[in-house]
């Protein structure tokens, strides 16, 4: 974990600020449309961030204009961040703020101090050409852009930003980032998403004598003739042994945990698992050995960056809902060390876009199972090992014998 991070901590109160654009009038607007995920009112159900899920139950409004000033919500006790509501899923996930914890700033919004090329024809029937001869006299004026910088005032945001003593830079979840001024107001550096990018021009290829020669690949150490391609293209993924070293919820999905795995590398990975179902306490996840599939591309899941995947088993055949569980790597094997096939010790891993391009998990997958005499993991009937210690699948207690896993 960051020992540098700055933790708060707090409560839900009686009363709450949240955002209005994450409310949705049913009365004014009607029915919803098809993949609404804010809070619907009345009878909407959402999560508050990082706390409960609420579920709408009135409105009031004001007198003269009728909108929507006060949410009468409900609380559901059993389903805090890292539970499952006893109600299902709710719609989404909002921001919100205590009432009790909330300070009224200025904040500063900044756009593009020029206007783009096409815009800069006024009436006078100057175009962008007849700009470069008069910059001297003032004809740069025509093209500033008046919106360049807008101030909002009176937002709400957390007590703890704006103390004279607080980081003067601070991230606003779904808004960008603030440096501030002073302790009443915010100027916003970056936005989440980058409205100064121009549209992308097409890149000019470069002469043919400036551009290098492709380096080529690796060639894979060769297998024998008679190992199926399922089993070949196991022998080139990169199974590494890992630690998961912390675990939050994800702040958008109810199924989701946000893991950092060690995996011998100079950092830890961020990896997005769906294991909160099986594994719903975060201390049982902490500090567990995992193994790690480590040579696959970057992606995000959710919104959350995850930069690898982690490997478990999954039993479809119990009486209940199925069984899953996290493969476990050999205990005396080190963290970083790389899990190879029986007889493919030699065969290199290959890069991410070999893994991703030739398909070699997806090909790969269908032949991992788990053996039925020991609880190894093979593909096919080469156990998946570190120096000769297979990893393993730990069976729930008293009916381990009679389920069938498998590997995904």
């Amino acid at each position: 974990a960051n020992k540098n991070r700055t933790l708060r901590f707090g409560g839900l109160s009686a009363a709450h600020y949240v955002d209005r654009a994450d409310v949705w009038d049913l009365e004014r607007q009607g029915p919803p449309p098809k993949g609404y995920k804010r809070l619907v009112a009345p009878g909407g159900r959402v999560r508050l961030r990082y706390a409960y899920v609420v579920q709408c139950d009135a409105v009031e409004r004001d007198a003269e204009t009728g909108d929507i000033v006060r949410l009468v919500c409900s609380v559901e006790r059993d389903s805090r961040a890292g539970a499952k509501p006893s109600k299902g899923k709710p719609a989404g996930i909002i921001h919100w703020l205590r009432e009790d914890d909330a300070t009224r700033c200025d904040v500063a919004l900044y756009e593009s101090l020029f206007l783009d090329s096409e815009d800069t024809e006024d009436a006078s029937g100057k175009d962008d050409d007849d700009v470069a001869d008069d910059q001297q006299s003032g004809g740069l004026d025509r093209r500033l852009n008046p919106a360049s910088r807008t101030v909002k005032p009176s937002a709400l945001i957390e007590t703890a930003a704006a103390v004279q003593d607080a980081p003067p830079s601070v991230q606003f979840e779904r808004v960008g980032y603030f440096h501030r001024e002073g302790t009443t107001l915010f100027h916003r550096v970056a936005p989440l998403k980058d409205g100064f990018a121009a549209t992308p021009k097409a890149e000019k290829k470069k002469p043919a004598s400036s551009q290098k020669p492709k380096e080529k690949a690796k060639a894979a150490a060769p297998l024998p003739d008679d190992v199926p391609p399922a089993v070949a293209a196991a022998a080139r993924l990169d199974l590494r042994v890992g630690v998961v070293t912390d675990v939050a919820p994800h702040p958008e999905s109810d199924a989701l945990w946000c893991l950092t795995v060690d995996v011998g590398d100079a950092e830890p990975r961020p990896v997005a698992a769906k294991l909160r179902d099986a594994y719903d306490d975060a201390t049982a996840l902490r500090d567990h050995r995992v193994v790690v599939l480590a040579n696959t591309k970057p992606r995000s899941i959710a919104g959350a960056p995850s930069h690898g995947m982690l490997l478990t088993a999954v039993a479809d055949n119990s009486e209940d809902d199925p069984v899953v569980r996290l493969l476990a790597p050999p205990s005396a094997a080190p963290v970083g060390s790389r899990l190879v096939l029986e007889g493919c010790e030699a065969v290199e891993a290959a890069p991410p876009s070999q893994v991703k391009n030739k398909r070699l998990w997806e090909t790969a997958q269908p032949a991992f199972g788990v053996r039925g005499t020991d609880g190894a993991v093979v593909c096919g009937d080469r156990p998946l090992s570190h120096a000769g210690t297979p990893c393993r699948v730990e069976p729930p207690a008293g009916d381990g014998d009679a389920l069938t896993w498998r590997i995904q």
